[in-house]
């Protein structure tokens, strides 16, 4: 074999490889790109649940802010219906609302079927007793606030799970 023959063969192999780097650098790049999307999805729905946590915890800053927000109306009459305090009917409702965040933030960042599969038992089971399915069906902090696709999701969850004891 000539020099010639052995340089022509090289630079092949080169293109080669120097093509093959590059697809890699591209997949990696785009594996990045979604990784900090769901970097930043997760610290959004953390921020809201670190605030949901707080107030559902701080009885006079949860009240305050009920009668800031006009809802009071809506928290007294959802105290009528469990048989509470309004302190008690919010402060669930507030509760409840840190999990529609936590569970937001699951579906939204990547995921594989296997965690889709999880999130769809958990929501199932957990949205579909009383208190959680009363927030998530009437609360200004369940669906009127999330992701009309989230919203969606969880319907057509909750469709074909039986609440208990109905």
């Amino acid at each position: 074999m000539s020099w010639e023959t052995a340089g022509s063969i090289g630079e092949v192999i080169g293109a080669i490889v120097l093509i093959v780097t590059i697809v890699y650098m591209a997949l990696q790049t785009r594996h990045a790109k979604q990784a900090t999307i769901d970097q930043n999805i997760l610290a959004r729905a953390k921020s809201v649940q670190d605030q949901m946590l707080v107030i559902a915890e701080n009885e006079e800053l949860r009240m305050a802010l009920i009668r800031n927000y006009g809802v009071v109306d809506f928290y007294e009459q959802l105290a009528l219906e469990q048989g509470v305090t309004i302190e008690e009917a919010s402060q669930v409702d507030w509760a409840n609302a840190y999990w529609f965040w936590v569970h937001w933030g699951q579906w939204a960042s990547t995921h594989s079927a296997k965690e889709l599969r999880e999130l769809e038992n958990i929501i199932g089971a957990f949205y579909g007793v009383g208190g959680m399915r009363n927030t998530w069906n009437s609360s200004p902090w369940g669906k009127p606030i999330l992701d009309p696709e989230f919203v969606s999701f969880v319907e057509n969850v909750l469709s074909k799970h039986v609440e208990p004891n109905s």
